[in-house]
């Protein structure tokens, strides 16, 4: 009887820890998947600021910095797909310059839209 419950007892602690060790290994292969999406995102800017200063013949000094301009884009590709969105700041505005979806057709991969 002691026999077959140590027989027991070692299998389950074997089994347990399989199934340790298959959910690290599960858990690191979701972790890289993650990882290489993150790698395919590029993210550019361009940030134009603008000093103002006003002199003595002003009626009280008032030095400021100003956003003339600024741009985001943000990218993804992978085999098959890119995405692109390219945004604009300035004082007065914000707007779109560009967004657009390409998506190649995976067999042939010779056609686009």
């Amino acid at each position: 009887m002691k026999k077959v419950l140590l027989i027991l007892v070692i299998v389950c602690a074997a089994n347990i820890a399989f199934s340790q060790s298959h959910d690290s290994l599960k858990l690191v292969q979701e972790s890289t998947n993650v990882l290489d999406a993150i790698k395919r995102i590029k993210i550019q800017g361009l940030l134009q600021t603008q000093f103002q200063t006003f002199g003595p013949d002003a009626e009280e000094i008032n030095n400021r910095v100003t956003l003339r301009r600024a741009r985001l884009k943000v990218s993804y590709s992978n085999a098959i797909s890119q995405f692109v969105f390219q945004f604009h700041v300035t004082e007065k505005n914000v707007g779109a310059d560009e967004i657009y979806i390409l998506l190649t057709e995976p067999w042939t991969k010779t056609v686009s839209l």
